[in-house]
């Protein structure tokens, strides 16, 4: 994937250099993006939602997910920016629609305590949930150079029954079929009927350490979900391509690709810098540009007006 060029609105260039913002060859502490990290500490509330949510993002400029909890469920969102209902002439029934559901159920954290912590310098993100003496981790990311997602959960203290699942909204225009081939779980999702220009996406998913999706997590023996993203925009047999892709994905490719990952983040801070003697101000600048690489690096499809589609009807 190509960076998409930046256009730098004017104003806010004079607030800045007002501001005293100053070129320097070795930034500042607060120059840095890796000084800076988004912090919850409640589950997010305006997720799902037809507009803007308050959850962690994550994306690699084409497929975007974002992060809910709510009662013993962890709930994964995808999108992916080519991934529409494309119908020109029927308001509210064209749109972005959602890849995905990847849920992970945990027997007896009812409405556990969440906390959660975003890197902006690379959108890693870890979330803990505590329930009595018990306690669960979970890392993910989406990998910056590839369409995979990567999520990583530990158990605390004592195991853990965990049910992992691959689901979709339900939604009577959408064509949806679900498989399992090898103990890797594949769905596609389309939008063909009634429309200008059908669409089609397809999803795998495979566990790590663990040979199925019903698991006793126990403490030192991580499970890692890898999920593979594709669009038949992007290739002609998109199921076989992730199916394919999926297969080749062990422990010794996703140090590699996490290097890649940090690697590509690590190039994009690089492009420019400024400094800004006022943190929240080097905050905000540091998570727009995030943000836009998360959900706009493909030349030929912008992504949705809220960059993360979490329902079947955004505004």
């Amino acid at each position: 994937m190509k960076i998409m060029p930046v256009k730098i609105n004017i104003f806010f260039l004079f607030l800045l250099l007002s501001l005293g913002v100053r070129g320097q060859t070795k930034l500042s502490v607060t120059a840095r993006p890796g000084a800076f990290k988004n912090i919850w500490n409640k589950p997010p509330l305006h997720i799902p939602n037809d507009v803007s949510i308050d959850a962690p993002l994550m994306g690699n400029g084409d497929v975007t997910m974002s992060l809910g909890y709510s009662g013993t469920r962890l709930r994964y969102y995808l999108s992916k920016n080519d991934f529409w209902r494309l119908r020109s002439q029927a308001d509210g029934l064209s749109g972005p629609r959602v890849v995905a559901f990847a849920d992970i159920n945990i027997e007896g954290f009812n409405d556990a305590a969440f906390s959660a912590e975003q890197l902006i310098s690379n959108g890693i993100t870890s979330c803990l949930l505590q329930k009595n003496n018990a306690a669960v981790k979970a890392k993910s990311w989406v990998s910056a150079t590839e369409n995979l997602i990567f999520i990583e959960l530990e158990a605390v203290n004592k195991g853990t029954k965990i049910s992992v699942n691959l689901t979709a909204p339900e939604n009577h225009r959408a064509e949806l079929k679900k498989g399992e081939v090898k103990q890797i779980h594949w769905q596609t999702r389309a939008f063909d009927d009634s429309v200008d220009i059908p669409t089609e996406v397809a999803v795998t998913l495979k566990t790590i350490n663990y040979n199925t999706n019903n698991i006793v997590l126990l403490p030192g023996r991580k499970l890692v979900i890898v999920l593979a993203i594709e669009s038949k925009f992007k290739n002609k047999s998109p199921l076989e391509f992730v199916l394919r892709r999926i297969k080749e994905i062990n422990q010794d490719s996703i140090a590699l690709l996490l290097e890649l990952h940090k690697k590509w983040w690590n190039s994009y801070w690089t492009k420019s810098s400024i400094s800004v003697e006022d943190s929240v101000l080097m905050k905000a600048y540091y998570q727009g540009l995030y943000t836009m690489a998360a959900c706009s690096r493909d030349q030929k499809f912008s992504p949705g007006i809220f960059g993360w589609t979490t329902t079947d009807t955004p505004a």
